[in-house]
């Protein structure tokens, strides 16, 4: 961090990397020279929106990695000398750096470099800029319209069914007779942000995924009208008040994670409000077929669930001596790409990168065949990698790690709250809840024969992975096993009811300590009862 020098609140002393330094003083000058403001290279490095003037400031930590220079070297087509400093005589520059207001209010950095080199003796300047500022440029400038008819062009041929980078549009703009090789991508920039705005512009492109180097891509959503009386899910949907595909989707993968009582019903994420990445998928396949979009395949496919990608499993992996598992996943694919609907936050970029093998299937395979086709691949695997393991100890293995996978998925924390499932070591504490009558007047528990019961219980309890949660124990900080003076226990108790599956019926607070409820679990708790 930025010291701050005594009584000088607009001067700053830090100390930078010297090559980064340097690269982005070469940058600034070669964008200025071509007339490309820091927002439209930061578009076309498909970075966020003002990525370029944060690495142009200098109290910020932004830097321009060697694959961002590859990247510039493209679009500037220059070579790299040209935006790569050579090797610098020290590896960081102490500098003073002067912060001050410039015209429109906009940030202005004086920096003078301290180390004692004469040809670093420069003053350096940067000036913050607007975003949209149009910089002078030699460069051919088309209009507006005519790049935003270029681009639609190009979406009715086909050419965004797969995920482009700007870079790549704009190679094709440049490639382009009526534009050339001196094309300015100002209004090819302007064009693009005018199909994926959903507020102001027509938004027939998509821009909300990265590539592999969190690059931004466009591509053609996956989108269409449902009509009433198509089947069965599209009235489903459009009595929901979903009129398109988009729409639908996006409930979807809203709706909680959870195993479906009945997966054979089509209608079961509707019934239920819940499902898996096969229920959810297969649901949204059918709606898909239903109304005559042949463009949407349903994936299975196996991928290596390991410690990076699943970090709930770190320890299994590690006690099973495994680097990873095959573990199958439901998704769909649309002009080549991923669209996952499971709603657990996964990164379709990056699973790509764990995918083993896939498939195309239909709705109904996704049950008995998928089962089939899992236990058979890992056969295969535990022969082929001589893994130490029957297919039965192994799926029992896999079995522990979703276990692991759901319960982690039910911890929150604050700064002075935890709320987690309970544990096996949890059983002395919760013998002792329960011994107390105060407890058992509002729960209407029974206790447990000894403590080594109650881990039991507590070790087999399946009620997380079948209905999401039934009990969470908190703590302050500490061990839930401490002392009732510094421990606070919360049982949020459903009701179970034949129609329904799971309702909520009541929440029972109880206050162990005696002690007033932290602000975090009286807001957790209100969360709970608006549910």
């Amino acid at each position: 961090m930025p010291e701050k020098m005594a009584n000088k609140k607009s001067k700053y002393t830090i100390t930078f990397p010297a090559f980064s330094s340097e690269k982005i003083l070469l940058l600034e000058q070669l964008r200025k020279k071509r007339g490309l403001s820091a927002y439209e290279i930061s578009f076309m490095l498909g970075k966020h929106d003002f990525f370029i003037r944060d690495a142009e400031n200098p109290l910020k930590t932004t830097l321009i990695d060697s694959e961002d220079s590859c990247h510039l070297m493209k679009v500037f087509r220059v070579p790299i000398d040209d935006i790569t400093p050579p090797n610098m005589p020290v590896d960081d520059y102490q500098m003073i750096v002067t912060k001050e207001k410039a015209e429109k209010k906009k940030d202005r950095f004086l920096i003078d470099i301290q180390n004692p080199i004469p040809a670093l003796s420069r003053p350096i300047v940067f000036v913050e800029e607007e975003k949209h500022v149009e910089l002078p440029t030699s460069l051919e400038l088309e209009d507006e319209q005519t790049l935003r008819d270029f681009i639609f062009t190009l979406y009715r041929e086909g050419f965004f069914n797969n995920t482009k980078t700007a870079l790549e549009i704009f190679d094709v703009c440049r490639e382009e007779e009526n534009f050339g090789a001196n094309f300015h991508p100002r209004y090819m920039v302007r064009a693009l942000d005018y199909y994926t705005n959903r507020k102001s512009g027509n938004p027939i492109l998509d821009n909300s995924r990265t590539n592999f180097f969190s690059r931004r891509l466009f591509f053609k959503p996956l989108d269409f009208e449902i009509s009433e009386s198509s089947g069965p899910i599209s009235k489903v949907a459009i009595d929901k008040g979903f009129t398109s595909f988009r729409k639908a989707a996006e409930w979807v993968s809203k709706l909680d994670y959870r195993r479906n009582i009945d997966k054979d019903n089509v209608l079961c994420v509707f019934d239920e409000q819940c499902g898996t990445c096969s229920t959810k998928h297969a649901l949204l396949k059918r709606l898909a077929d239903e109304n005559g979009n042949t463009e949407l395949q349903l994936m299975l496919g196996i991928f290596a669930m390991n410690a990076k990608n699943t970090p709930a499993i770190k320890d299994i992996l590690k006690k099973y001596k495994l680097q990873y598992i095959p573990e199958p996943h439901n998704y769909l694919r649309a002009y080549n790409y991923i669209l996952d609907c499971t709603g657990i936050g996964i990164n379709e970029t990056k699973f790509e990168l764990d995918i083993i093998q896939e498939l195309e299937i239909q709705p109904d395979q996704n049950t008995d065949f998928k089962v089939k086709y899992h236990r058979d691949f890992m056969d295969n695997w535990i022969e082929e990698n001589k893994i130490p393991y029957s297919l039965d100890e192994l799926w029992n293995i896999r079995e522990e790690c979703i276990k692991a996978i759901v319960l982690s998925r039910l911890e929150l924390k604050t700064e002075r709250l935890m709320l987690r499932p309970f544990r096996k070591e949890d059983g002395a504490a919760m013998y002792e809840l329960n011994d107390d009558p105060e407890v058992l007047q509002y729960t209407g528990d029974t206790q447990f024969a000894d403590v080594a019961v109650t881990e039991r219980f507590l070790e087999n309890y399946t009620q997380y992975e079948e209905y999401g949660v039934v009990s969470i124990c908190s703590c302050n900080g500490q061990c839930f096993a401490s002392t009732y003076l510094c421990v606070n226990a919360i049982r949020v108790s459903f009701k179970f009811h034949p129609d329904t599956s799971l309702s909520m019926s009541c929440i029972y607070l109880l206050l162990i300590s005696r002690n007033a409820l932290p602000t975090d679990l009286r807001r957790y708790s209100l969360s709970l009862a608006l549910c």
